[in-house]
């Protein structure tokens, strides 16, 4: 009667605190930039009213600078792809935080809406310190550190993002196979080999900007054969979306270390 009695409390709590964590709203702060690195936004459960913020062009339900409460414990770090910022990826962000996780979300510097002094594999190598010193920010900071588990991690990437959450789950890549890429099928991957100060129109000068682009991705990357890679023993799995995996060395993909 006794054992009976505490599994119906037990089984009472924890459908309480599963509701708790489903009807929590979303909070949004940032903290401030590591070392030569961008500031990290955080969405996180809270049981503060949202209102709407205005970021740019977009609008987000939550709740700026409120006390943090405790979701499921896990936290999720988020890399945007090149030139880009937390909030298209707000959503995504959210719906996380619905569930009971916490997401961060640096941005990565040299490669993101206001700054693009570093894109391509410079801002590539310096990613996954980037995820690292979030993970750091948010196990120091006192809000924050009580509520999560910082020994099993997640990362999401979406497309130079995604690079950079191969690279976390073990793999490694170079400048030189980029390189390769390009002069193999720089036709038809052309943004990607030369970013968006140019593009192919079909008109007479396509061939020229080919035979440019090729002479100096060569000339940049061709010789940067060492391959890139990064420890980072707190990330527990990861998700890549359509990631940038040209420079990859793909016969390193079946040992990856996580999920």
């Amino acid at each position: 009667m006794v054992a009976t009695r505490t599994r119906r409390l037990l089984a009472a709590a924890a459908l309480g605190l599963a509701s708790a964590v489903a009807s929590a709203a979303t909070g949004i702060t940032t903290l401030a930039a590591p070392p030569e690195s961008g500031p990290i936004t955080v969405f996180y459960p809270t049981a503060a009213p949202a209102a709407q913020l205005q970021r740019g062009p977009f609008v987000v339900e939550a709740a700026l600078n409120a006390a943090p409460q405790r979701g499921n414990g896990r936290l999720v770090v988020m890399s945007h792809g090149s030139g880009g910022s937390p909030w298209p990826q707000a959503d995504l962000a959210i719906e996380l935080v619905r569930a009971g996780f916490t997401v961060a979300m640096p941005e990565h510097a040299g490669d993101n809406y206001h700054d693009m002094s570093a894109v391509g594999p410079r801002s590539w190598q310096h990613r996954p310190l980037e995820v690292s010193q979030a993970i750091d920010a948010m196990a120091a900071d006192a809000r924050f550190a009580p509520l999560l588990d910082v020994q099993r991690v997640g990362h999401y990437g979406m497309s130079a993002g995604g690079l950079t959450a191969l690279t976390l789950a073990g793999a490694q890549w170079s400048p030189s196979r980029l390189a390769a890429h390009c002069d193999a099928h720089i036709a038809d991957d052309f943004p990607t080999c030369v970013g968006l100060a140019t593009e192919l129109t079909g008109g007479a000068f396509d061939g020229l900007k080919l035979a440019v682009a090729r002479r100096v991705i060569d000339w940049k990357f061709g010789d940067e054969t060492t391959l890139q890679g990064w420890n980072e023993p707190r990330i527990a799995a990861v998700v890549a979306a359509v990631p940038m995996a040209a420079p990859i060395a793909m016969a390193g993909v079946s040992s990856f270390s996580v999920q």
